[in-house]
């Protein structure tokens, strides 16, 4: 526990665990509501449709190859352009360097939604996960991603076989608890993918509204927390 007797779980703060479990979960309802409306085609999952690149090249498929690229092109562009906004606010030296990107992830999903092209939608939807995976990538200086899982889980093995040889018992239960951390990372994940996919074939693509006031709340935590808290 630091020495200002705040509690702490792995580490982190309960307002950074909360956080990065809330941007994991959305990830997770866009990606699956991105798959279905696309007919398979991942806006976060760059694994995914790499694998998918390799595998219809290799069965000489060339257009859908291609389409394949094109969320892996946006969705670096996205972070190219998340990690200029913070860049660029930093030598500004201002303090809330999170907001900016999360309200452009949210136009960029609300156009995600109104757009019909099909190409279109997947362009604006893998930029729109590529800002929010550059936007918010450390938590207490552990580094995370939220709009992918699988860094987390070899981080969760990493952590959890760091536990069982540790000998300090204070950096065991640490190790311990990032572990069920990251853990909780990729269920997060998982539980936004079941979100996503029933209420899309409840309701269709405007599911993604409902992510809205999640998004807008993250961005009010950042511009109104006390630095340092």
């Amino acid at each position: 526990m630091p020495a200002n007797g705040e509690r702490r779980f792995g580490g982190l703060r309960p307002s950074e665990v909360s956080e990065a479990l809330l941007l994991t979960l959305i990830a997770g309802f866009i990606d699956a509501v991105g798959f279905l409306r696309l007919g398979g085609i991942y806006i976060a999952n760059m694994s995914g449709n790499s694998v998918a690149i390799g595998i219809h090249s290799a069965s000489g498929v060339w257009a859908e190859a291609g389409e394949r690229c094109l969320p892996v092109v946006f969705y670096v562009a996205g972070l190219i352009v998340s990690r200029t906004m913070i860049h660029a606010e930093r030598e500004r030296r201002l303090e809330k360097v999170s907001v900016s990107p999360l309200i452009l992830e949210m136009i960029l999903l609300f156009l995600f939604i109104r757009v019909a092209p099909r190409n279109l939608a997947i362009g604006l939807g893998a930029f729109a996960m590529g800002v929010q995976a550059a936007a918010i990538t450390r938590f207490n200086q552990i580094p995370v991603h939220t709009a992918f899982v699988t860094g987390s889980l070899v981080k969760m093995a990493d952590r959890l076989v760091a536990g069982t040889r540790e000998k300090d018992p204070v950096e065991r239960k640490l190790a311990f608890q990032q572990s069920t951390w990251f853990l909780g990372l990729w269920i997060a994940y998982v539980l936004g993918a079941i979100g996503g996919a029933g209420a899309f074939q409840n309701r269709g693509v405007s599911v993604v509204y409902w992510t809205f006031p999640l998004l807008a709340a993250l961005a009010a935590f950042h511009l109104f927390r006390r630095e340092g808290g």
